[in-house]
């Protein structure tokens, strides 16, 4: 997380900074990358809204994998010996296609919505390209034109990378509230109940019961 915070606040001030030439070269950017950021922020609020449930999601399909395997793998002697083998695997196979899915669905969500947000920068670089096209010669010098000129091709990757970061920040502070979540579970109780411990000449004596025992030959 803290690096993502870096790589969050460094794409910010690229970003604005890129916006800030433009506008100092052709004020009438504004009118465009106005609408445009207003855009940028609605359409990230809408993408966070369901990365968040999806995150959610694929964190309760992650630990059924884990659990599973670790599972088999102290088990794999009475897998083996009960036959059970093309069981486990086919359990194993349908809980990796299941997480597998969700990490696909948080993927294809996070380039749909970097998908739009560039479309919305490249409007504002064709916008702002127009406009230094139409100034009257000589109102700005070629080297603050082309100064603009090469600040506005970089929008759209620096807003990517923000959105991008921006994004997974929002998705990883999921994390955190799975570990606060954690943090007020009931705890277990403890391996040994002095009050419900057997007598220190337990047992008294050795026997063995068994009923109803079918023994296969």
């Amino acid at each position: 997380i803290p690096f993502t915070m870096t790589f969050v606040i460094s794409g910010t001030v690229e970003v604005a900074a890129t916006v800030v030439v433009m506008i100092m070269v052709t004020w009438q950017v504004v009118l465009v990358a106005v609408p445009a950021v207003i855009g940028v922020l609605y359409i990230q609020r809408y993408y966070i809204a369901s990365a968040r449930e999806l995150v959610r999601i694929n964190g309760t399909t992650k630990a059924p994998v884990m659990n599973y395997a670790a599972e088999s793998m102290l088990g794999v002697v009475t897998i083996r010996a009960f036959a059970a083998t093309n069981r486990f695997i086919q359990t194993n196979l349908q809980l990796i296609d299941m997480d597998a899915t969700m990490f696909f669905y948080t993927n294809a969500a996070l380039e749909w919505v970097l998908l739009r947000v560039e479309a919305m920068q490249i409007v504002v670089i064709v916008t702002s390209s127009i406009l230094l096209v139409m100034l009257p010669a000589g109102s700005v010098a070629p080297g603050f034109l082309g100064l603009c000129l090469s600040y506005a091709l970089t929008l759209s990757s620096a807003q990517v990378f923000l959105t991008r970061f921006y994004s997974n920040l929002e998705n990883y502070m999921i994390s955190v509230e799975r570990i606060k979540q954690f943090m007020h579970l009931p705890s277990e109780p403890p391996a040994v109940i002095s009050d419900r411990r057997p007598a220190p000449s337990w047992p008294s004596e050795g026997k063995i019961n068994l009923e109803n025992l079918r023994v296969r030959t």
